[in-house]
């Protein structure tokens, strides 16, 4: 057999991403089993491709230059993403400590194989709620245009490049054969401590979709056994722990997996798969939050027309149509005119049967000529000389707002979906000036960084935590230089007050660290269905009393929800203090650093005439 010549970089370039390698095993025990085998040529070719893409100057990185024109790149990311392409195949575990910038490290990787010609097809799965949050950030950050599986253009997994979808909709019968007879190039997982269980279905599309590159990000690779640990690593790497019997022997003292055994071992081979850096190391500083809370005293009618709408609700609710009503609540809390333009909308729609019923709440509606809660927005802007956020749901209120404010002589500028990334540019550009307050809607506000301010006004509050933490992840965030002030809203006495005093306050959801909300949302049964919840309790209350006691009970799902994620996070915490993961020191140091390390193993495989394992027991040093 003649070899052939190693093909030039431009070939390589072109051809290795459509060929087998080494991290293909079901592919690969398919064809063994089909007796179909690719030509001499085209492994070689592999080969010769991998050994080009881990030999080019491990310390560069073509992307980075025009990266920080657009975000800050901290040292420790440019080292993750330096590490995962270089050294670890670019299947990897991005499991950084919450609020350490995982999604950038992520996007870094994601450019430069893009810019090295490696990868065309990148589909990234995340939790339902971060879809939109990861489409922004793509496209402001890393300018790259991806299509939603909720976006009117999109036919289906084999007609786009790029693709965000939830893992959720990826799992389902219908979704799944068209994307694992895709060959990916790179597939982004989001909070991947989801794959922690084999048998869920989830777990079986990733173990049977075909991706060159994987990454997969979570904060909290195990939350309740060793196993978790394995079961993540199997999907990105298989075959790197062994077989799970073998794993269960070396690194499991207990059958529960919550005991450790031989960390150093473990720790050999996490290197090769895992990074994980720690907020201790990076010497960055995040800012604290103050909470204030006001409790606005409303007018008569304002009172009038909240108590008409819970009568409203407890008369026309019906479990299934019930979406409209939230809509409902939520806009009472926030303005009148936002109550009245979707009143007037249902009216429109012929949809309704009790028209008069709609057509008297509209009645209600227009008898409200004030706004306490802008009224106190103005009176506080005027006074304050920081630059402040305005939240709120509904474009109605915001137009509101602004008018009030313009009037009183305040700076503002709106911020909201219906513009397009000029007007958003140009909207964050004045703000970033002399304007004073930027008053946003949640839709389109996503990915944004407004880390230059740090004060920031809940108007009025989304009944789903998430949003809201969402919301705050604007401005406290790393980087953030002063601790964050935010300011919640509220009329005093009403369904929104007590929503937030049971769901927020008592268990102090707004004190939570940068990145802890998901997980906490995540051990909470049906946590996407808050909003229903809360409608059926005001649905079926008799009175106030009744109301306050059923939203106490939702309030005690969500501290326990809130305590067993503390559990899961000192879990994790537990087992990885034993292990250096980190990519703080840099590339150099943490050569040098393996190399003593592999010297001592040795050593100490021929001290003891075996192959050196050392056993560590949960909480032992092994020096």
């Amino acid at each position: 057999m003649t070899v052939p010549q190693p093909p030039s970089p431009q070939e390589v370039a072109a051809t290795v991403r459509r060929k087998l390698t080494l991290h293909d095993p079901l592919r690969l025990q398919s064809r063994l089993r089909d007796g179909t085998y690719a030509p001499v040529e085209d492994h070689l070719t592999t080969l010769w491709g991998h050994r080009a893409i881990q030999t080019r100057d491990s310390s560069k990185l073509m992307v980075l230059p025009a990266l920080r024109h657009r975000i800050e790149v901290l040292p420790h990311q440019v080292n993750a993403a330096i590490r995962v392409l270089n050294k670890m195949g670019t299947r990897a575990i991005l499991a950084d400590e919450v609020g350490l910038g995982k999604t950038i490290e992520a996007g870094i990787v994601m450019k430069e194989l893009i810019a090295k010609g490696l990868a065309e097809r990148v589909l990234i799965l995340t939790p339902a709620s971060l879809v939109t949050q990861w489409k922004e950030e793509m496209n402001i950050k890393f300018r790259e245009d991806f299509i939603t599986h909720e976006d009117p253009g999109f036919e289906g997994f084999d007609a786009h490049d790029k693709i965000i979808a939830s893992i959720d909709t990826a799992k389902l019968d219908k979704h799944v054969p068209d994307i694992i007879s895709q060959d990916w190039d790179l597939t982004i997982v989001d909070e991947a401590h989801y794959l922690k269980n084999r048998a869920t279905q989830r777990y079986r599309l990733m173990e049977t979709l075909f991706t060159r590159y994987l990454l997969m990000l979570t904060a909290t690779p195990m939350q309740n056994t060793l196993k978790e640990l394995f079961n993540l690593i199997h999907v990105c790497r298989p075959g790197l722990l062994g077989s799970e019997a073998h794993f269960q022997k070396s690194f499991m003292g207990d059958t529960a997996g919550r005991k450790l055994l031989n960390a150093r071992d473990l720790q050999r081979l996490l290197r090769e798969v895992m990074i994980r850096n720690r907020r201790s190391e990076t010497g960055l500083k995040f800012p604290s939050r103050n909470v204030e809370t006001h409790r606005i005293e409303a007018s008569d009618e304002e009172y009038r027309l909240n108590d008409h709408l819970v009568d409203f609700i407890r008369e026309h609710y019906q479990g299934a149509f019930h979406l409209p009503l939230v809509t409902l609540q939520r806009e009472v809390a926030s303005s009148a005119p936002a109550l009245i333009s979707t009143l007037k909308n249902m009216l429109e729609s012929d949809s309704i049967e009790d028209v008069q019923a709609y057509e008297r709440l509209v009645k209600h509606a227009s008898e409200v000529k004030t706004n306490a809660k802008a009224d106190f927005v103005t009176n506080l802007l005027s006074q304050m000389g920081d630059k402040v956020i305005v939240y709120t749901q509904f474009r109605h209120t915001q137009d509101l707002l602004m008018g009030q404010l313009r009037d009183a002589g305040v700076t503002c500028v709106a911020f909201n979906g219906s513009m397009n990334q000029r007007q958003k540019a140009e909207a964050i550009e004045r703000f970033r000036g002399p304007v004073q307050a930027l008053v946003c809607t949640d839709s389109g506000s996503e990915g944004l960084n407004l880390q230059f301010a740090h004060v920031l006004i809940n108007y009025d509050l989304p009944w789903n935590p998430m949003r809201v933490e969402q919301r705050i992840g604007r401005v406290h965030r790393i980087g953030q230089e002063n601790d964050v002030v935010i300011i919640n809203l509220t009329l005093k006495d009403t369904i929104e007050d007590y929503v937030l005093e049971v769901l927020y306050e008592k268990i102090r959801l707004f004190e939570v660290a940068i990145g802890e909300m998901d997980l906490i949302l995540s051990n909470m049964p049906d946590a996407e269905s808050l909003d229903t919840k809360i409608l059926q309790i005001i649905a079926k209350s008799r009175d106030k009393k009744d109301l306050k006691k059923s939203l106490r009970d939702v309030s005690r799902e969500l501290e326990g929800s809130k305590k067993a994620a503390e559990d899961m996070k000192s879990f994790d915490e537990e087992i990885f203090r034993h292990m250096d993961l980190g990519t703080v020191k840099g590339a150099e140091a943490e050569d040098e650093e393996e190399e003593l390390e592999e010297a001592v193993r040795r050593a100490r495989a021929a001290r003891k005439g075996g192959d050196g394992t050392v056993t560590v027991e949960e909480g032992e040093d092994d020096g």
